[in-house]
C-alpha cells in the first residue's frame, strides 16, 4: 500500500462565516490509495453501467467514519487489494495509519468499520457484519489497549459470530448507544429473501427497534439520541419509501418527533413515526442538529433512469437541494454547511462536490470524481472524503473546513 501525502487548499467564494467577510476554506488532504469497487448493473439494457460504483467506498449508514477526540482526528478506511483480501485501516490525522483487520478472500466494503473514543479515552473499531444468509461475515469490534492509541485487540465477535450489519454508535450521557441492523427470515415480509430489522443495544441489553425491512441514520445532540429510517416495501432494498423518525433521551423510552411514546418494537410501517410519505424512492444521508434530514428522492431505483433530487426534511416541511445524478450520491452536514457530490459523468456514482450555504451553491470543486463524504463526529469543520484517480486507483482524503 502506497501512501501519498499533499494539499490542495480551495478557497470558497460567496459564503459568509462568523468572521465579518473573510471566506472559508476547504482543504483536502489526500492520506491513502484506496481501491475500486462496485456493484454490477442488472437493469436490462443498462448492464455495462454498474448500479453503485466507488472509490473508498462508503455506505451512509455506518456511523461514525471520523472523530474528533484529543485534539486529534480518528479516521477508518478500506482498501480492496489485488491478492483478493480485504484490508481495514485506522489513522490519526496523517501522522499514523495502522491496519488493523484483514478479511481473507472477501471484497464486499459493505463490512466497512467505524471508529470512536469513549469517555475514558479508548478507540474503537467496528468491522461491519455482512447478514445476507448466502454471503454472511462476522462483525468484530477492536479496542485500544491504550488510551488515545492505535494498538487494537479484539473485544467482541472474536470467537463468536457477531451479527450487528451497518453499526451506529453514539456516546450518550444513558451509556455507549449501539444501533445496528439484524438480518432474518420473516415470511409475512416475504417468503424467502433477507429482511433487515433496526436494533440497538445500550450497555449490552439488546432491543429490537423496528420489524420489517429499513436503512437508518443517527445522530445524538447531548439530549435526544434520533433515528431516522425508511421502508423497504416487501422487504426488498430496491423499494425503499418514506422517512420516519424516533427519539430517545434514555435508551428505554421512544417517541415521535411530538412527544408520544412508542412501543417497541416498531411495525413496519408506523403512522406515528411516520414524518414523510414519499412519491419515489428515498435514499437515507445524513441527520444533524435541529432534526434536519437530508436524503436523496428518485424517481427510479435504477440509477441510469429517472430523475432524482437531493432534499432536507426540517420542521415538517421538505426542501429542494438540488438535483442529482445518482441514488448512492452523498449530501452531507458539516457545521452550517450541506456537501452533495452531483454531475458524474457516464451513469456513475459521485461526480463535483458542491457546498451549499443558506441553500444557496457557495463553492463546487470538479477536479476530481468525488465521491463519498462523512462528517467526524465533535467537529463541525472535518469530515472524510474518496476521490477517483486516474489509472484505476481511488484515494481516501481528509477535508478540512476553516
Amino acid at each position: 500500500m502506497r501512501y501519498l501525502l499533499f494539499f490542495l487548499t480551495l478557497i470558497i467564494y460567496g459564503c459568509d462565516n462568523n468572521e465579518g467577510d473573510s471566506k472559508p476554506t476547504i482543504t483536502t488532504e489526500y492520506i491513502a490509495e484506496s481501491s475500486l469497487w462496485d456493484i454490477p448493473q442488472y437493469f436490462g439494457e443498462n448492464k455495462d453501467v454498474p448500479k453503485y460504483t466507488a472509490y473508498g467506498t462508503y455506505t451512509n449508514k455506518h456511523i461514525p467514519l471520523a472523530y474528533w477526540a484529543d485534539n486529534t482526528l480518528y479516521h477508518v478506511f478500506t482498501e480492496i487489494s489485488g491478492d483478493g483480501n480485504f484490508y481495514v485501516y485506522a489513522a490519526k490525522d496523517n501522522t499514523e495509519i495502522v491496519k488493523v483487520h484483514t478479511i481473507e478472500n472477501w471484497n464486499d466494503p459493505h463490512t466497512n468499520a467505524i471508529i470512536y473514543v469513549d469517555k475514558e479515552g479508548f478507540v474503537f473499531v467496528h468491522v461491519a457484519s455482512r447478514g445476507l444468509s448466502h454471503k454472511f461475515q462476522s462483525g468484530k469490534i477492536l479496542k485500544s489497549k491504550t488510551k488515545y492509541e492505535l494498538d487494537f485487540e479484539c473485544v467482541d465477535g472474536c470467537n463468536t459470530d457477531n451479527f450487528e450489519a451497518y453499526p451506529q454508535v453514539w456516546i450518550t450521557d444513558f451509556g455507549k448507544y449501539i444501533g445496528y441492523t439484524y438480518y432474518t427470515k420473516d415470511e409475512d415480509i416475504h417468503p424467502t429473501i433477507n429482511i433487515r430489522e433496526l436494533w440497538y443495544r445500550v450497555n449490552d441489553k439488546r432491543q429490537k427497534l423496528v420489524k420489517g425491512g429499513h436503512y437508518s441514520v443517527s445522530y445524538y445532540d447531548g439530549e435526544f439520541l434520533y433515528i431516522a429510517y425508511n421502508l423497504l416495501i416487501d422487504g426488498k432494498p430496491d423499494n425503499r419509501v418514506n422517512l420516519y423518525l424516533i427519539k430517545t433521551k434514555n435508551g428505554i423510552d421512544w417517541l415521535n418527533i411530538g412527544g408520544k411514546r412508542l412501543n417497541l418494537p416498531l411495525e413496519q410501517h408506523d403512522d406515528d413515526a411516520l414524518i414523510y410519505e414519499s412519491t419515489g424512492f428515498v435514499y437515507m444521508k445524513d441527520i444533524t442538529d435541529g432534526v434536519r434530514i437530508s436524503f436523496i428522492e428518485s424517481t427510479d431505483f435504477d440509477p441510469t433512469k429517472g430523475e432524482r433530487r437531493a432534499k432536507e426534511w426540517s420542521d415538517g416541511v421538505v426542501s429542494d437541494i438540488s438535483e442529482v445524478n445518482h441514488n448512492y450520491n452523498s449530501v452531507s452536514y458539516i457545521g452550517d454547511y450541506i456537501i452533495t457530490t452531483q454531475d458524474g459523468l457516464f451513469g456513475l456514482g459521485g461526480g463535483d462536490m458542491v457546498l451549499y450555504s443558506d441553500g444557496v451553491e457557495a463553492y463546487r470543486d470538479n477536479s476530481c470524481n468525488w465521491n463519498y463524504v462523512r462528517k467526524a463526529v465533535n467537529s463541525n469543520k472535518a469530515a472524510v472524503v474518496s476521490c477517483g484517480l486516474s489509472g484505476g486507483v481511488g484515494g481516501h482524503y481528509l477535508l478540512r473546513l476553516d
